[in-house]
């Protein structure tokens, strides 16, 4: 029984999505959204515990939204120009050094530098998985991909979000990040 081909004689069905380089972009982006839901319910408990107050934290998360915003706009743009895989990269090495930066800000202005710059690097986690189902799902199943991307995202992020807390409280802030 082969691969179904479209009206066009493109590839059809489930099967033809199943590729190792799916296999690739959805552990990639399974492993970017496990590491920020991880992170997510502990974020500002972190910041409180080196000394942030309430109103300065709201202001970091509002910086750190703002860096998602414009993020979402320059990592969609870079992946339609560029490559797929040199964002993915580069979007990947972004974080982990704006995630590993937020251990060294002593100053609240350097507080907001580093989150603009964390909100900016999330963007390409979101972007990709979405990306590479919209430009690669069949388009009889493209609904289908788009679930199945949100399924892996949706269980990611909860075992992710569930466990920080343990891991908060078996090995601190510091470790978790």
């Amino acid at each position: 029984m082969g691969i179904k081909l479209d009206i066009h004689g493109r590839p059809s069905g489930l099967k033809s999505l199943l590729t190792r380089e799916f296999v690739a972009i959805m552990l990639m982006t399974a492993t970017g959204f496990f590491s920020q839901a991880l992170l997510s319910p502990v974020l500002s408990l972190y910041m409180r515990d080196v000394g942030l107050t309430d109103q300065n934290i709201g202001l970091l998360v509002s910086m750190m939204m703002g860096g998602s915003a414009i993020g979402d706009i320059s990592w969609g743009w870079a992946v339609d120009r560029i490559s797929l895989k040199i964002v993915l990269f580069l979007g990947g090495v972004v974080y982990g050094v704006a995630t590993t930066a937020l251990l060294i800000p002593q100053t609240l202005t350097l507080f907001f530098v580093v989150m603009f710059f964390y909100g900016f690097s999330r963007s390409p986690i979101y972007i990709v998985g979405r990306w590479y189902m919209g430009v690669h799902a069949p388009a009889d199943i493209k609904a289908q991909a788009f679930a199945i991307l949100m399924v892996m995202i949706s269980i990611t992020q909860s075992i992710a979000s569930f466990s920080s807390g343990f891991f908060v409280e078996a090995w601190g802030y510091r470790s978790t990040i």
